[in-house]
């Protein structure tokens, strides 16, 4: 975007407090922290998610799982943006060069066709952020990410993603901090919709596209998150968790948090007994990544939580203690291989 929209608040007396040694709290505590979870309410000006009620172009048609079995007219629509895609062999059928100029015609041919030609479906996604952005400018941004068709939507993001990386580049002449903790509160703002996306795939590329300009401060990223994982969504909890893995899939690694995974632990602690499933996969599969550098942290992580399971237990709260056991299990699943 053109200007910088307003700040994502972060709370900026959070600190982080790590123990090495496990953490032994009364039943009674165990159960009220584990049930805390105050409603955040979304910042300001933040357009809303796209969902199957407020999409023109939503279709209960059956998805396809192979290309040959695309019908012509789906594939056309599909290129045209005028379909979203149900199924990976959707997506990987989609003309890229027809698609992007159909959603937005002042895009150059060249530029069009530098993107179909870019190679797999995140090369596309980055070389497209870079071509509109760099063609058009960030008032495009909005276009795609009010777009119906899941793929603009997950352009956007990485669109916003590159107009936050712009921002931050620490080589322009006023290099410092304060540019890249502007550029994460920017871009925190800015995807929040996409990351409450309904549609699954949107939600990923949400995150991959904006992973870059978190890892450049990741201790303010954490702070950054805080509205997040106390937020009613579980996709909007599940997001902060899953941006921040050390590892990660089809992304670059966060070195800091390979190095020391408990800078993590104010973002995981308050997500650790979370009753979504969706939620509790993201958090065991950060512990998981974190295990391959420094298995004895997660080991540590596991032990306190296991014993705080057993408090919650005792306190008569069942399905939290059930819901951190499996956090815990699925967090060691590697560890000792």
């Amino acid at each position: 975007m053109a200007k910088a929209t307003s700040k994502l608040k972060s709370k900026p007396s959070l600190k982080p407090t790590v123990s090495s040694k496990p953490m032994r709290i009364s039943a009674a505590k165990a159960s009220s922290r584990a049930n805390a979870n105050p409603v955040t309410k979304r910042p300001n000006s933040v357009p809303h998610a796209i969902n199957a009620a407020t999409n023109p172009l939503a279709t209960n048609r059956p998805g396809y799982g192979s290309f040959a079995a695309i019908p012509p007219d789906v594939r056309e629509r599909l290129s045209n943006a005028r379909e979203s895609s149900r199924t990976l062999s959707e997506l990987l059928a989609i003309d890229f060069a027809a698609y992007l100029r159909a959603i937005e015609p002042r895009l150059s041919l060249d530029g069009a066709h530098a993107v179909q030609n870019a190679g797999g479906i995140i090369k596309k996604l980055i070389e497209a952020s870079r071509v509109v952005c760099e063609e058009i400018g960030d008032a495009a941004i909005q276009t795609f990410a009010q777009h119906p068709t899941d793929l603009a939507r997950g352009i956007a993001a990485y669109m916003m993603g590159h107009s936050a990386m712009q921002q931050a580049d620490l080589s322009q002449s006023k290099p410092g901090q304060s540019h890249a903790r502007h550029a994460i509160d920017r871009v925190l703002h800015d995807v929040w919709a996409l990351a409450d996306d309904a549609h699954s795939g949107v939600r990923e590329w949400a995150w991959m596209g904006i992973r870059p300009v978190l890892a450049l401060d990741i201790k303010h990223t954490i702070r950054a998150f805080d509205p997040w994982i106390h937020h009613q969504s579980p996709n909007i909890r599940r997001f902060a968790s899953e941006a921040t893995r050390p590892r990660g899939v089809w992304c670059t690694h966060i070195a800091l948090l390979r190095t020391d995974p408990s800078l993590g632990l104010p973002l995981l602690e308050p997500l650790r007994a979370d009753t979504t499933k969706y939620v509790q996969d993201s958090v065991s599969n950060w512990l998981n990544d974190a295990s391959k550098d420094d298995a004895n942290f997660v080991r540590g992580v596991a032990q306190r939580w296991t014993e705080q399971a057993d408090a919650l237990d005792t306190a008569g709260d069942t399905p939290k203690a059930k819901s951190l056991r499996r956090v815990v299990t699925r967090a060691l699943r590697t560890v000792g291989e």
